[in-house]
């Protein structure tokens, strides 16, 4: 309900509608990380709960909204949550239009997906274990 909630408020707000991934001011920032984090939200309940998403696709991917320092350990997590979420929004394609794609174009789109989602796992993999070690000396 309060991710709905929230979806409708940056529809009002027409947040759904950034085109420049770039912020001029902190509030911009701010504004950015509340889009990216409602889009996270609403991608995974809407998979879980198989329903369509409340908030409609974004005019720039979800992750060119991430704004936070490359080198802080929570980076990569974040950054992965968001990808997974935009794979998210591609699976739900797939699953809630059961008469325009055609069965072998399901499985090209899924197989891509789950290649996709190994990268995404690798890369978060990676940078934990660099984080690991770097903690460690």
């Amino acid at each position: 309900m309060f991710t709905a909630l929230a979806s409708r408020v940056i529809v009002s707000l027409n947040y759904h509608n950034i085109t420049d991934p770039n912020p001029r001011s902190e509030i911009e920032e701010s504004v950015h990380a509340c889009v990216y984090t409602c889009y996270y939200f609403d991608k995974t309940l809407s998979l879980l709960l198989l329903r369509p998403p409340s908030l409609p696709d974004l005019k720039v991917k979800a992750t060119e909204l991430i704004h936070i320092d490359p080198d802080l350990p929570t980076y990569a997590m974040i950054t992965g949550i968001v990808e997974y979420a935009e794979l998210k929004n591609a699976l739900l394609g797939v699953l809630l239009d059961t008469k325009s794609i055609e069965d072998s174009e399901k499985a090209n789109i899924l197989s891509d997906l789950v290649a996709r989602a190994h990268t995404i796992h690798s890369n978060m993999q990676m940078v934990s274990h660099q984080n690991l070690l770097w903690s460690n000396n």
